[in-house]
């Protein structure tokens, strides 16, 4: 799933993503930028038995999501449209430019690539846990405290 929404976005912020590369280097950029992609358009869903999980879109497709997956539907807090997730990918490609971001924060990613429990670990969260919808563009920051 990656690999059919990476060359897109690449494309569109080829600007962007040319600027960022320069700042964190080629493996450092690599990383960060595919686990932008997981963190911002996909979800893992746990099966009935969790067993296993299922990235999955944060927005409803026509495709089925198997029998024994986790209900996932525009009810649950982690749903976002497309759009509302591109506009966050959109900001946090942003920021990570800006003159805000120093080499701690650069150094704190490097940290974050070499000692991370899952793949795509990144320094972003939920400013607000408990609202109707949280993965929203102005709910999912950078933290780096």
């Amino acid at each position: 799933m990656l690999g059919a929404v990476h060359p897109v976005l690449m494309t569109k912020h080829s600007d962007l993503l040319n600027q960022i590369e320069t700042k964190l280097k080629k493996e450092l950029f690599k990383y960060v930028v595919n686990s932008l992609l997981r963190n911002v358009f996909f979800l893992e869903l746990v099966n009935d038995d969790i067993s296993s999980t299922k990235m999955e879109t944060r927005w409803k497709t026509k495709e089925s999501r198997g029998k024994k997956q986790e209900a996932f539907d525009n009810s649950d807090p982690r749903f976002s449209t497309f759009d509302e997730c591109q506009k966050i990918f959109d900001n946090l490609l942003l920021k990570l430019t800006s003159k805000e971001v120093t080499t701690e924060h650069i150094e704190l990613l490097k940290l974050y690539k070499k000692f991370s429990l899952l793949p795509y670990e990144l320094p972003l969260d939920y400013k607000e846990t408990n609202a109707g919808k949280i993965h929203t563009l102005e709910n999912f920051v950078w933290v780096w405290d």
